[in-house]
């Protein structure tokens, strides 16, 4: 089935769409053009998996990714990104859902006492599950910590979704092997059949190599890249700390059908 024949499918018979986003911008980055295409036409929400912080003490790389964002405080940021969702993709036409599960350089490890407690506060690296941007979070290996949250992940992902009596999922492929990204893109995978798999933008624009797929069909979408960049403009708190030049490069959608779980 080529990407024409696809749409015109899901246009015809009308399923609610979900796209399962790791973060409160990544639907909008990789896939802005086919949401506002489907818009319109049928039901479509975008699921953000990942939409919560701890409090402080933080990493050095949280607390770069807050100056990147020029924003100090992490849980006004994350207040404020969560909004900018919401009225971006509300102005297409497109709903919103936020799980509020604990972003991964916020991720800490449970159960820390006595003298490990008192070294994680002066040290925050020792109590976070991805210590490190560069070789924790971008990694693509998952935690052990994070065993547990996966399986709240998919429950909630089930529960969400798997009650409608017609429904599409898309969910990221992991390319850039950002660990939410591996997990959703896992968490999907355990959970529902017949997945969509996107291209991560940016990430993709220097790395589009996976392996986690065992049949594909790859298609390109190219159109509403206006209406796209103006969609991603509304995540104002992010685009700079994104495109630092403020231009966002203009790149075609792309997207894996895969047929087996």
């Amino acid at each position: 089935m080529n990407a024409e024949d696809l749409i015109n499918q899901i246009v015809l018979e009308k399923p609610h769409v979900f796209f399962v986003s790791p973060h409160l911008d990544d639907a909008a980055l990789s896939c802005g053009g086919l949401l506002c295409h489907l818009a319109d036409k049928t039901d479509v929400t975008v699921v953000s998996v990942f939409t919560k912080v701890t409090q402080s003490p933080y990493t050095l790389s949280a607390r770069q990714f807050l100056k990147q964002c020029k924003n100090p405080d992490a849980e006004n940021l994350f207040e404020e990104r969560k909004k900018e969702d919401v009225e971006a993709l509300n102005s297409i036409g497109v709903k919103t859902t936020h799980l509020g599960f604990v972003d991964a350089s916020w991720r800490k490890k449970e159960g820390l006492h006595g003298l490990r407690k008192a070294i994680a506060d002066v040290f925050p690296e020792f109590g976070h599950v991805y210590p490190t941007y560069r070789w924790n979070v971008i990694s693509g290996v998952i935690s052990k910590y994070d065993n547990s949250l996966m399986d709240s992940i998919k429950k909630s992902l089930d529960s969400l979704i798997s009650s409608h009596q017609k429904f599409v999922v898309f969910c990221p492929l992991g390319i850039g092997n950002h660990v939410d990204h591996v997990v959703v893109n896992k968490c999907c995978q355990e959970v529902f059949d017949d997945i969509i798999y996107w291209s991560d933008f940016p990430y993709s624009t220097k790395d589009d190599k996976h392996d986690n797929l065992k049949i594909e069909e790859k298609f390109r979408w190219s159109q509403r890249g206006d209406q796209k960049r103006q969609l991603v403009q509304g995540y104002k708190s992010q685009f700079s700390a994104i495109f630092q030049d403020g231009i966002m490069p203009k790149v075609d959608e792309v997207y894996y059908v895969s047929r087996e779980k």
